[in-house]
């Protein structure tokens, strides 16, 4: 319970009249009742002091929150770019591949046309398989890396919505703590 005006104005009438009668075991005894009583009331309120140091690491808890998602996103775009430059040299070689694969099969078709008319269709459409399979395949590398930049995009959008997440239970803390502040 919280020492009042009311009762340490009381306590201060019977230590006077505990010295008027010169019971000053009683004075000293109703003085000590009093000091520990404040003593306790002064551990349940928080210091000012106290108060600003927190506001203080919660703000650079925020700061370094902060910097550690900046870094995040660095590492993210790094990674796309990587990602980006990884597809393209896969691209690139595949395309040389098929290029000297395509050149290697006209070379047969060439061959087989002076010969074999007959067999000269069934080429044809081996040669329709392969480029559609070129495209199959590269469109199932788009859509891969799509799906992995889609993936890295979710981490990312989670990691904010956490992080909102942290600042606003941040923010209601510090609210109760002011209000408790004004209150005591």
């Amino acid at each position: 319970m919280s020492i009042t005006k009311e009762k340490a104005e009381l306590t201060l009438k019977k230590v006077f009249a505990f010295l008027k009668e010169n019971k000053e075991d009683l004075a000293i005894q109703e003085m000590t009742e009093l000091l520990m009583e404040i003593e306790e009331d002064k551990k349940k309120f928080v210091e000012k002091s106290e108060l600003r140091e927190l506001i203080i690491e919660i703000r650079e808890g925020f700061r370094r929150m902060d910097e550690r998602f900046a870094m995040m996103d660095k590492r993210f775009e790094d990674l796309i770019h990587y990602m980006d430059k990884r597809f393209e040299e896969v691209l690139h070689y595949v395309d040389k591949r098929f290029e000297a694969v395509d050149k290697r099969f006209e070379e047969i078709l060439h061959y087989v046309d002076k010969r074999f008319e007959s067999v000269d269709k069934r080429f044809e459409d081996m040669n329709k398989r392969f480029n559609f399979l070129q495209w199959f395949i590269g469109i199932a590398m788009s859509i891969f890396f799509s799906i992995i930049t889609i993936f890295f995009s979710y981490i990312a959008y989670s990691s904010q919505k956490q992080t909102d997440l942290i600042i606003q239970q941040l923010e209601n803390l510090q609210k109760v703590i002011v209000e408790q502040s004004k209150q005591k």
